[in-house]
């Protein structure tokens, strides 16, 4: 899918759609799950580590999740019970109910150390939900998922790469987006560098440094001018394809 925009980059092809080729790790059994580390590719020479989580004593095909974690350095084992903060065990908690999950490492997060930009992508944004679209791939194939049943969520970082996932893959059915987005004028004041970090959408400072009549250099929006949410999706997504 791809957004209705004049002038956005596509998501990649065929020619990134390599075979999922998933390596498993490791695997350790629990009483309500078993937790497979592995890799899978995602495009030509790139690979993506994450978690699986397989529900035992369910039968038949069941509905999956994306487990999306925050900005922690441990990445994808925060949300499958590895550390961090307990209440973000999502992963964890979902597999207890009977759900496939399935929990990625963001671009430089946890184990998954790449230069996004020095293999071509415009933004780590843009790998990001490109890694989640092979996620859902290998959900597909897995004899424990219905297909039509795949739901993404994630906290902050995860809730922002849940809500642009969803956007550009319709096979995901349900989104939950816990604090991944606000109003660009609410943010710090409307000081949105942190949005055009180089971990998220650096495409933002230079592409729209200057939006006429709201912006300055520094990239903060005047408290006198309110993009409306429409706006501001375009211009997200815009600095996140070009």
């Amino acid at each position: 899918m791809n957004l209705p925009y004049p002038g956005i980059t596509p998501l990649p092809g065929k020619e990134k759609r390599v075979p999922l080729d998933v390596q498993v790790e490791s695997e350790e059994r629990t009483p309500a799950f078993i937790r497979r580390k592995l890799t899978y590719a995602a495009a030509p020479g790139e690979r993506v580590p994450a978690y699986l989580l397989l529900p035992l004593g369910r039968r038949g095909k069941g509905p999956a999740v994306l487990a999306l974690h925050q900005t922690v350095v441990i990445g994808k084992a925060e949300p499958v019970g590895l550390g961090g903060a307990p209440n973000l065990h999502y992963g964890e908690e979902l597999a207890k109910r009977g759900y496939v999950v399935l929990a990625p490492d963001y671009p430089a997060f946890g184990e998954h150390a790449t230069d996004v930009y020095a293999k071509g992508w415009a933004s780590a944004t843009l790998k990001a939900v490109w890694d989640n679209m092979r996620g859902v791939d290998l959900l597909q194939t897995l004899p424990e998922v219905d297909g039509r049943r795949i739901g993404c969520l994630g906290h902050s970082l995860g809730g922002h790469n849940t809500l642009f996932t969803g956007a550009f893959d319709a096979r995901i059915q349900a989104l939950v987006s816990n604090c991944g987005f606000t109003a660009f004028r609410k943010y710090h004041g409307g000081n949105i560098t942190g949005w055009s970090g180089d971990h998220y959408m650096p495409r933002i400072r230079t592409l729209f440094p200057r939006p006429r009549g709201c912006c300055s250099t520094s990239t903060r929006w005047s408290p006198r001018w309110r993009p409306g949410p429409s706006w501001q999706a375009r211009r997200c997504a815009t600095a996140t394809l070009r």
